[in-house]
């Protein structure tokens, strides 16, 4: 998990947080959560904050709700064992829980979790993350 304590030197002062990850090509200065809540740099919240050479697929939590909300509502319920919706894939991400959820959509048993990315949905300011893996099969 990345994190820690940065300087934010914007308001010229140390700050404690996530640090957007380097491969994910964050603004000069960088965007912090904290600094710009609604248009910040991703980060990784949940693996290598580095890509991975397995990875051989990607998925945006949102495109996932989009494309069918009663399969996505249903997975969440059934996987999240008492989380939060958001701390599911958020702040405190369980990748097992993550890992199970993503297993069950693509109805692939072997599937493989790597990485949870927090992104900021600039249209919207809300968060969204990227899940990526690898599909054994």
């Amino acid at each position: 998990m990345s994190g820690g304590h940065y300087w934010d030197w914007e308001l010229d002062r140390p700050l404690t947080g996530p640090l957007p990850d380097e491969d994910l090509r964050p603004s000069k200065p960088r965007r912090t959560k904290w600094s710009f809540p609604y248009s910040y740099d991703p980060f990784t919240v949940w693996g290598e904050p580095f890509p991975n050479a397995a990875c051989n697929g990607s998925v945006y939590v949102d495109r996932l709700e989009e494309w069918d909300h009663k399969k996505f509502a249903r997975l969440i319920e059934e996987v999240r064992a008492g989380e939060p919706h958001g701390r599911l894939f958020g702040e405190g991400c369980r990748g097992d829980l993550v890992q199970k959820f993503l297993r069950r959509w693509h109805d692939k048993p072997n599937l493989r979790l790597l990485r949870v990315i927090e992104y900021c949905n600039v249209a919207t300011g809300y968060p969204t993350w990227r899940l990526d893996y690898v599909d054994c099969e």
